[in-house]
């Protein structure tokens, strides 16, 4: 018998597994499949946190109103044991989003332009919403 081929599947398939990311508690960043931007006026990542947005068990963002200035970055954390995601709601095509957010998953985004940016989780909408005006 031929245990050559078994093994070579197994192989690539714990690769494949293994460069997916499945590992719960880290950063979430949706940069490689977005782009990073949302409209004009947010990136992902880079900078100190001004406010930090929670994903709760309650199916609410905890502080999801928030006001902001440009070049601020606001953190979003799921404090709870639901899978959350983060999704800005604008007219552009180029819409950030955390990906999904698994329990203790934190995701960063800066903000670039002034505006005001809603927000959903798309799990749990059209009741999870928040906003964040930029200025």
């Amino acid at each position: 018998m031929n245990y050559r081929r078994p093994i070579v599947a197994v192989l690539a398939l714990v690769a494949t597994f293994a460069a997916s990311g499945c590992d719960s508690g880290t950063t979430t960043s949706p940069s490689a499949a977005t782009g990073g931007i949302a409209g004009t006026g947010a990136k992902t990542l880079a900078g100190t946190p001004v406010a930090t947005v929670k994903e709760t068990d309650a199916l609410a963002f905890e502080n999801g109103t928030v006001t902001a200035k440009v070049g601020d970055v606001i953190h979003f954390t799921n404090s709870g044991s639901a899978t959350h995601n983060v999704k800005f709601d604008n007219d552009s095509n180029a819409v950030v989003s955390s990906g999904t957010m698994a329990a203790g998953d934190t995701w960063d985004v800066k903000f670039t332009a002034a505006g005001t940016y809603a927000y959903k989780c798309t799990f749990h909408a059209p009741g999870m919403t928040g906003t964040i005006t930029v200025s």
